[in-house]
């Protein structure tokens, strides 16, 4: 899981997340093994800390705060990445030990290969059938195809009009197409400002949660050496 993640490599951590429901989420599950401080960027906080969560709108704002910060990075919900739309996030954090968390991956593949470049290659998955009855209900997947007459096929993309209005306003013009930018490079953070837990910059890999369906990430062996 990731909290072994951050206790393994014993390195800064910057989490990301897509909502301030999963902000207030991880900060409290964070809070159960670990005494320090934790940052916040998101619902109205701005604070650092040698652990911080912040939101993906957060950290597209204040990614020149705290993108040369963290030797960590964690990506919940991670594809939500990958399609160009705030890819820079990723891009402009320094961080070389990345790891991607997804209970809905994408099958694209060029949104695959993207994700790769961003978060490292795909080090684990599990299928839902695997997941049912465990860590999921049994469930039967059931395939409905509708054919909508004029009317409502009117309705329909006039609703759909407004959905694409609203994830437009909200990500920003480069959300719903793909387009290509250099990702930035650099050596990681042995130690930022923010400080960081006791052991910062020595080597380690972390397992993997077995409960998600994906996940993504690198593990260096090195006290911060550059690249990803």
């Amino acid at each position: 899981m990731a909290l072994a993640a951050i206790a393994a490599t014993r390195t800064s951590c910057l989490i990301l997340v897509p909502t301030r429901a999963l902000l207030a989420q991880w900060v409290r599950a964070l809070g159960e093994f670990w005494d320090g401080p934790v940052g916040r960027f998101g619902d109205g906080e701005r604070s650092l800390g040698p652990v911080t969560v912040a939101t993906f709108a957060s950290a597209y704002r204040h990614m020149a705060m705290l993108g040369d910060r963290f030797g960590l990075m964690v990506v919940d919900e991670a594809h939500h990445f990958g399609g160009g739309a705030r890819d820079e996030v990723l891009e402009m954090a320094i961080a070389p030990l990345r790891l991607g968390l997804s209970a809905t991956p994408a099958r694209d593949a060029e949104l695959g290969a993207n994700l790769s470049r961003l978060l490292g290659p795909l080090v684990f998955e599990l299928a839902v059938g695997e997941l049912a009855g465990g860590y999921l209900a049994p469930l039967d997947r059931l395939t409905w195809h509708l054919d909508l007459d004029p009317d409502e096929r009117d309705a329909y993309e006039a609703l759909r009009a407004v959905y694409q209005r609203a994830h437009r306003e909200f990500w920003g013009p480069v959300s719903m197409g793909r387009g290509k930018t250099s990702s930035v490079r650099g050596p990681a953070p042995t130690r930022g400002d923010a400080g960081s837990p006791p052991g910062a910059g020595r080597p380690g890999c972390w397992p993997s949660r077995a409960a998600s369906a994906r996940r993504w990430g690198r593990c260096w062996r090195g006290t911060g050496g550059s690249g990803r």
